[in-house]
């Protein structure tokens, strides 16, 4: 993976992206600014902030990370999932670039919970040419309520994938390693990443093992599950419930899934 061809490279190092990207996202608002010179509107330097690279942290997600996001198994509370569950993170701004060539900030600010997909599909005939798209929603932390945009079919189908992440990263003990601008990480086997900020990144993987069922008949695989706890079941946490088998019998795996 070299970060120089990902989307992550502009959208982390380029101020005219972040201005592009205000534009596009307040048309209207941008324009009446630019043409009559007046005071730059509280909901562009807002959002311009929410682009920049200030006070944010990279992260750099594996393959091994993604492939265990099916075993959690969650449940909707209606036609959402339950995103209470990260009301008590503190404040911060977060970037997470996948492999696929999308990257997800996230915002916990004082009041509200923000996020920015951002994905670039490259013209076929070129390499270096293409489009982006992006999309844009957030929670009130208060209230706890979910902006309009959970309702638009692009976040309808990114929530389970943003939610799962989420509650991987957060709610259980990932192995973390920093690589430091111009440095590489990684095997031709396990696939190589090659930092080229001049700003330390930090690649996120997993080690969980998986029990596996050797017998025959009816089995239920093991899976993971966010799990309220603490006093008055106010915190949560991911825990794993092994694999079973109906009047069978478990062989797990050599090594013991770390639980949090």
């Amino acid at each position: 993976m070299v970060l120089r061809n990902h989307i992550a490279y502009r959208f982390l190092t380029d101020p005219d992206f972040w201005m592009e990207m205000v534009e596009a996202s307040y048309p209207n608002l941008y324009r009446d600014y630019d043409k009559n010179n007046k005071e730059v509107p509280e909901e562009i330097t807002s959002l311009y902030h929410c682009f920049t690279n200030d006070h944010n942290k990279s992260y750099i997600v594996t393959q091994s990370v993604v492939q265990h996001l099916d075993k959690l198994k969650l449940k909707k509370e209606g036609a959402h999932y339950n995103w209470k569950v990260f009301n008590n993170l503190p404040n911060q701004k977060l970037t997470f670039i996948f492999h696929d060539g999308t990257l997800l900030r996230m915002i916990v600010a004082e009041n509200t919970i923000w996020f920015c997909h951002l994905k670039f599909t490259r013209n076929k005939d070129s390499k270096l040419e293409g489009q982006s798209y992006w999309v844009m929603f957030n929670i009130d932390r208060q209230t706890l309520e979910l902006c309009s945009h959970f309702d638009h079919p692009d976040v309808i189908n990114l929530e389970e994938h943003v939610y799962k992440f989420l509650c991987f990263f957060f709610l259980t003990e990932n192995t973390e390693e920093i690589i430091p601008p111009g440095r590489k990480y990684g095997t031709k086997k396990t696939g190589k990443i090659c930092n080229d900020f001049k700003f330390p990144v930090t690649v996120v993987t997993s080690k969980w093992n998986v029990t596996t069922i050797r017998t025959d008949g009816f089995d239920v695989s093991g899976h993971f599950r966010v799990q309220p706890c603490g006093k008055g079941r106010m915190n949560y946490e991911i825990i794993f419930i092994e694999p079973f088998r109906k009047k069978g019998y478990i062989k797990k795996a050599s090594k013991e899934l770390l639980h949090t």
